[in-house]
């Protein structure tokens, strides 16, 4: 049954995490106002799912990757929550909430570990996972070259 609430809890995330765009980008309040409860309503229904999932396996630590991931989204979203409700702003939910979803979103899709459906799904998400890695690295390089530029 916790599969249930945490797949509840992934699609409030991701529902939060639209919605805090607008919000912080263009500053339009009616998104302002659906953001943060959106986020508390998944991070309830999230904490539910984490008690019944450790209540389940009989273990109070996170054993398996899952159970890692998922109360790490878990963390993330409190600590947003927290920042939320003591300062009263959701810029860092633009962060926050996207990570939480993505966080929550493999431990959501089952029990089992998750394989891709073939060997040429996988080579490809590997390739394109490289190359993304690299582009990554490079425009670090570069920016701490144009860094260094500004600096002399």
């Amino acid at each position: 049954m916790y599969l249930v609430w945490l797949r509840v809890a992934a699609v409030l995330y991701a529902a939060a995490s639209l919605t805090a765009l607008p919000a912080v980008l263009y500053a339009f309040p009616r998104w302002r106002k659906a953001c943060l409860p959106l986020a508390a309503l998944a991070f309830l229904f999230h904490v539910v799912s984490a008690t019944e999932m450790m209540a389940v396996a009989h273990h109070w630590v996170p054993v398996s990757y899952g159970e890692i991931e998922s109360l790490l989204g878990l963390a993330i979203a409190g600590i947003f929550l927290a920042i939320g409700g003591i300062y009263g702003t959701i810029s860092f939910g633009i962060f926050a909430l996207p990570a939480s979803f993505l966080l929550v979103f493999v431990p959501a899709l089952g029990a089992s570990h998750y394989t891709f459906p073939s060997a040429g799904v996988r080579v490809g998400w590997l390739v394109v996972h490289i190359a993304f890695l690299l582009a990554a690295y490079a425009s670090l390089a570069f920016s701490m070259v144009a860094s260094f530029l500004y600096l002399a």
